[in-house]
């Protein structure tokens, strides 16, 4: 009986340490047209992966990416100029600036095609 209580401790342990690193980490923020209105259906991709998606009706958009890896995003509508940023700059060396990951209010603004 006592074996069989450890095992059961052990497995319990086990798999609350196995969730414990299962935390889904994101890419987010908003799109918005050259007048601050939001722009739905934007193709939002990770560079170097499959990872996509679209934006909603409010320009939002929140994608899975893998930990420790960022990549730059790009970002593609049709009539409008396609963007692409990096997630992680540094400037002189001194300071280093993160989009779409530490704030959700990242915003990109796409311009219109003019024909």
């Amino acid at each position: 009986m006592e074996i069989v209580r450890k095992i059961l401790l052990m497995c319990l342990v086990t798999i609350y340490s196995i969730s414990c690193n299962t935390t889904k980490l994101y890419y987010h923020g908003r799109v918005l047209d050259i007048h601050s209105k939001p722009v739905k259906d934007v193709s939002v991709s990770e560079q170097g992966t499959t990872n996509r998606t679209l934006t909603d009706t409010n320009g939002y958009f929140k994608m899975p990416r893998e930990k420790k890896v960022y990549n730059s995003l790009h970002f593609f509508k049709k009539f409008y100029h396609s963007q692409t940023y990096s997630v992680i700059w540094h400037q002189h060396g001194e300071t280093t600036e993160w989009n779409f990951v530490k704030r959700d209010t990242t915003v990109v603004i796409l311009y219109p095609i003019i024909r």
